[in-house]
């Protein structure tokens, strides 16, 4: 379910006419579930901006900062359900299906949004506007409740952990792994805009003519 979920609203937000298709394609019994999720986001004020004009989104964004310490280096990874950008301000959303808390946002959420601002900043120095959980239940009232968690973000614990993880993990260096941009996101993604530019300009092109 959580993954199905995900990967409609992938897809509805990047104005795709498959998320049609792929809620559709779902059994019987789920379609009214997602048709439920898919209205309740678009009603959102997340799912507005994200459809307003020259707001910049990406979903499903992978990061991943290379982080020397203690002598070695550690690869620090997470995926970011989506990001967007409005008036030049970024915005860090995930997205939750499975139980929520009564009230707020869960402990585990909030220092899962830490560390992907965490990430944000090492590995592009963005700092961000606003970070939110967006617990979904089809069956709730309401079906989608967004919980700020922007105040509640404490990325400090971050390095410690690193540092632990580093000094108990020996790892090899990382220099040397091929950078794959994703051909449908590259261009909009946070490294481009904080550096004027893809990655690599003729790598689809060299990608493609490799296959």
């Amino acid at each position: 379910w959580g993954d199905t979920v995900h990967r409609l609203l992938e897809l509805r937000l990047a104005g795709s006419e498959r998320a049609e298709q792929f809620r559709k394609a779902q059994p019987t019994e789920v379609r009214e579930f997602l048709r439920q999720v898919w209205s309740a986001v678009d009603a959102s004020e997340i799912g507005a901006q994200c459809r307003s004009a020259g707001v910049e989104h990406v979903t499903e964004y992978g990061f991943s900062s290379l982080v020397s310490t203690a002598g070695r280096e550690l690869r620090v990874t997470g995926t970011a359900d989506l990001l967007y950008r409005t008036e030049n301000q970024w915005h860090l959303v995930d997205w939750k299906t499975g139980r929520r808390p009564a009230t707020g946002a869960a402990t585990e959420h909030i220092r899962q949004l830490s560390v992907y601002a965490w990430l944000l900043d090492h590995q592009f120095g963005i700092t961000v506007a606003t970070a939110t959980v967006g617990y979904i239940d089809p069956n709730g009232e309401p079906v989608l409740r967004s919980v700020d968690v922007t105040t509640d973000l404490d990325t400090t614990w971050v390095d410690d952990v690193v540092e632990d993880a580093s000094e108990a993990v020996p790892l090899a260096s990382a220099a040397g792994l091929e950078t794959r941009p994703d051909p449908e996101t590259c261009g909009r993604c946070p490294y481009a805009a904080s550096v004027g530019g893809p990655c690599v300009d003729d790598y689809h092109a060299t990608d493609s003519d490799s296959r």
